[in-house]
């Protein structure tokens, strides 16, 4: 779970350290609107049976997540599209049996977590050559709940032709035993589905965004670290302090009049605050380390400043390895910032290419001329035969 920047800058006073205590425990603690948003939905699924359940998290599974049970089967090619020699499509929900008996009719069960060897046919159709949708695809079942999603999840791994891939798709569209029990999957829901059931926690579905966007070496090194759960035992960890800080507070309010104390309540007090103020500095190294992160996963910014015609744009040039900007022996020729992206020993780079730094007489007298060049040739654009007496107007001294 991530906290709120404003809450990890704590003073050194104690009044400023039991404040902000009570600042990240409210943050920490779970949300009552995650347990009951999907209630009326669930509701209504056809898959749905029975009063809705929803498990609390066990002491296995990373916290603050939910299991849920009902939605419709999904489906969605987990491959990059167009042409291929093979494509994946990913099938998860309670339907994955009934797609495979309408796909593979008469033909022998999945053993789970063994790959198949199946042909596809159209649903609803004998088994027949003009019904063929695909032969020698390659089939793998996982019953849930051990899968990446939590739930049962079916993967066919079909020949990456775009024919054959949109023949599939359509074919598992129509697989449905109710309308509406299968349908293709939004963006990101098999992750949404994989929070949702204790397989991946926040900072997980954080890092595995970055992992699937990482251009350079840094980026891996970044987002790979952030696929374990070691930074949400941390967090526990953190919020684990903060409700022992808490509770002796609390036993100090409650009882320091009728119970003895090893130590006095200004003592008990003290140490609470001290306690507080070493999990700051924990917090607050770990703010800047993401800082940092966030700099290595959104790239440093490179300005390339200068009078004009000092060589910018051709040191950009050169710097990328191609013709990124545009080289004129007159000067102003750029005009508005260029921004390329490189990697530059791992590190991404954003590289920005600006205008020549002029006075500020000559810099205010071209901006003008700019203004009314721009002007004139809307005007231009908008009717050229009636406007032609008024430019004539516009452009005389």
């Amino acid at each position: 779970m991530r906290l709120a920047r404003s809450s990890l800058s704590i003073a050194t006073s104690r009044p400023s350290c039991l404040l902000q205590a009570a600042k990240i425990l409210h943050l920490a603690r779970p949300s009552a609107t995650a347990l009951t948003c999907n209630t009326h939905r669930l509701a209504a699924s056809p898959f749905f049976k029975g009063p809705i359940v929803l498990a609390r998290p066990q002491s296995s599974a990373p916290p603050f997540s939910t299991r849920f049970y009902g939605d419709p089967t999904i489906y969605a090619l987990s491959t990059a599209p167009g042409r291929a020699a093979i494509a994946i499509i990913r099938i998860s929900g309670p339907a994955c049996n009934d797609i495979y008996r309408s796909l593979c009719p008469g033909q022998k069960p999945l053993k789970p977590r063994y790959a198949a060897v199946r042909t596809l046919y159209r649903p609803g159709a004998k088994p027949l050559p003009d019904s063929l949708l695909d032969s020698s695809a390659l089939l793998l079942y996982f019953p849930s709940p051990n899968t990446v999603t939590g739930e049962d999840l079916l993967e066919l791994h079909v020949h990456g032709g775009t024919a054959v891939v949109r023949a599939v798709l359509s074919a598992i569209s129509q697989c449905s035993p109710v309308p509406g029990a299968v349908r293709y999957a939004e963006a990101g829901e098999f992750t949404r589905r994989a929070f949702m059931n204790n397989r991946l926690d926040l900072t997980q579905v954080e890092a595995l965004g970055d992992t699937l966007s990482a251009n350079t070496e840094q980026q891996r090194r970044l987002s790979v670290r952030g696929t374990t759960n070691n930074l949400s035992l941390r967090y526990e960890s953190w919020r684990q302090m903060l409700l022992a800080a808490r509770g002796e507070l609390e036993a100090l309010i409650d009882f320091s009049e009728d119970q003895h104390f090893d130590e006095s309540p200004a003592e008990l007090a003290s140490s609470v605050a001290d306690q507080v103020r070493d999990l700051v500095l924990l917090i607050d190294a770990h703010r800047r380390n993401a800082m940092r992160g966030e700099l290595l996963r959104n790239g440093i910014a490179i300005s390339l400043l200068g009078a004009p015609n000092a060589g910018k744009s051709s040191l950009l040039n050169r710097i990328v390895g191609r013709e990124a900007a545009i080289v004129s022996q007159e000067a102003g020729t750029t005009r508005d910032v260029v921004e390329v992206g490189i990697d530059l020993g791992g590190y991404l780079c954003r590289l920005g290419d600006t205008a020549g730094l002029r006075s500020a007489v000559l810099a205010t007298a071209q901006a003008r001329k700019e203004h009314m060049q721009e002007k004139i040739s809307m005007i231009e654009e908008e009717d050229s035969r009636t406007s032609s007496p008024f430019l004539a107007n516009m452009q005389s001294p």
